[in-house]
């Protein structure tokens, strides 16, 4: 359902993407993810240390976490993240979005519990449906041309900075792909 929708939601190719190239030494990095893994964390990586400094970055520049609605700066008022998992490591498992709220003191270790949590939580409901799940699956029962002008619909609302779907992956702060 989220690969029907998103045509809709994001109809250029380049919506919603940023992208760049660099590379730097992850050599301290990785012996701290080594670190955290002898002292119980287990499966730490980095990923979790990629999610510990985005939640840093943001607790020391607020400004990070705005963002732009109907040509008016927004800030955020949590640091969240999302992510999309599938349900099992299956090829044709479901995907899912998870979103996970971080406070702006929380450390490595406390990103790693938090994060950890709901993505437990999730998996350990194969069957079962997220909000979000229900609500892509209710979306696109509708033709594409209704479809099309209840996205339309949603973004005018979106526009003057109203949010109808707040359980949306698009509200926040950072999207994570892996």
């Amino acid at each position: 359902p989220m690969s029907r929708l998103m045509p809709f939601i994001m109809p250029k190719r380049s919506d919603a993407c940023n992208m760049f190239t660099d590379s730097f030494d992850v050599t301290e990095a990785d012996k701290y993810c080594r670190r955290m893994i002898r002292d119980g964390y287990t499966n730490f990586n980095f990923m979790h240390l990629l999610i510990a400094a985005y939640v840093r970055a943001v607790s020391q520049y607020p400004a990070i976490n705005r963002y732009v609605s109907g040509q008016r700066i927004y800030a955020r008022n949590e640091i969240s993240v999302v992510m999309t998992i599938k349900k099992s490591m299956k090829i044709d498992a479901p995907d899912t979005c998870i979103r996970v709220n971080f406070a702006p003191d929380d450390t490595a270790a406390e990103v790693y519990e938090k994060f950890n949590r709901v993505v437990e939580e999730n998996l350990a409901e194969e069957d079962s449906k997220s909000s979000f799940d229900n609500l892509l699956d209710f979306f696109t029962k509708f033709p594409r041309l209704i479809l099309r002008g209840v996205v339309r619909v949603v973004k005018w609302f979106d526009y003057h900075g109203i949010a109808l779907l707040p359980d949306l992956p698009f509200y926040g702060s950072m999207i994570v792909t892996s």
